[in-house]
């Protein structure tokens, strides 16, 4: 779904989460194939002549963690790759607007003339941080976003650009 501007409204920074979000869901991939190919190389592979096959009670555990692990994989990639595609942050000159959602496209949006103070945590240097934008209703947490502070820079910068008759 577009974003959808109001009058005199000009887009001045659009971003997505950082690549860091579709990361996490690889930890499953890492786990769950070296199983999964133990099992199925037990299960499979011929055993060097003159020796026992490997029992079944020793290549079960490998090949139900590893088919979890691998289906778990799957399911966070899917999931992490389409909770981005679907997540944004815009800056406008009148509003900051945050999407994101898997299923359910949700938005957080303030408008500049309502914030109080914006900071920044950055995640080491991964080049991405959280946002928290302070304002009336409690403070609204950005996550993820790249290059945090160049981006609380620009909405300092439109928030400075409000002048008195306009709030």
């Amino acid at each position: 779904m577009p974003l959808t501007l109001t009058a005199n409204e000009k887009l001045i920074h659009h971003a997505k989460p950082h690549w860091i979000t579709l990361m996490r869901s690889l930890v499953f991939v890492f786990v769950g194939t070296p199983c999964l190919c133990c099992a199925l190389m037990f299960q499979f592979a011929e055993p060097p002549p003159g020796s026992e096959p490997v029992p079944n009670f020793i290549i079960m555990p490998f090949v139900i963690f590893g088919t979890l692990f691998f289906g778990l994989a799957f399911l966070s990639v899917m999931g992490a790759m389409f909770n981005y595609s679907r997540s944004n942050f815009y800056l406008t000159n009148k509003r900051v607007i945050f999407e994101y959602g898997i299923f359910y496209l949700k938005t957080k949006e303030i408008y500049l003339h309502r914030i109080n103070g914006v900071s920044v945590d950055t995640h080491g240097r991964g080049g991405y941080g959280t946002i928290i934008i302070s304002a009336g209703g409690g403070p609204i947490e950005l996550k993820h976003i790249p290059t945090p502070m160049i981006i609380r820079d620009k909405i300092q910068t439109q928030i400075s650009g409000l002048s008195m008759y306009k709030r």
